[in-house]
C-alpha cells in the first residue's frame, strides 16, 4: 500500500513538473505574440496615416485637374 502511495506521488510530481515546463513555454510564446502585436499596432497607424494622406491628395488633385487641363 505504501509503495503504491509513493509511486503515485512520484507520478504526480513528474506530471506537475511537466505542466510547469509547459506553462513556462506558453508564457514565453504569449510574450512574443504580445510584442509582435505591439509592433504591428504602430505599423498599422502609420499605414492608415499614409492611406489617408494619399486619399486627401488624390481628392485635391482630382478637383484641381480640370482647371489646369482646361476641360
Amino acid at each position: 500500500m505504501e509503495q503504491n502511495l509513493h509511486r503515485d506521488m512520484g507520478d504526480l510530481r513528474a506530471r506537475v513538473l511537466a505542466v510547469e515546463g509547459n506553462l513556462r513555454e506558453l508564457k514565453t510564446d504569449v510574450r512574443e505574440i504580445r510584442d509582435t502585436l505591439a509592433t504591428f499596432r504602430g505599423g498599422w497607424r502609420a499605414l492608415a496615416l499614409i492611406v489617408a494622406a494619399s486619399a486627401s491628395l488624390g481628392a485635391v488633385v482630382s478637383k484641381i485637374a480640370p482647371f489646369i487641363l482646361g476641360r
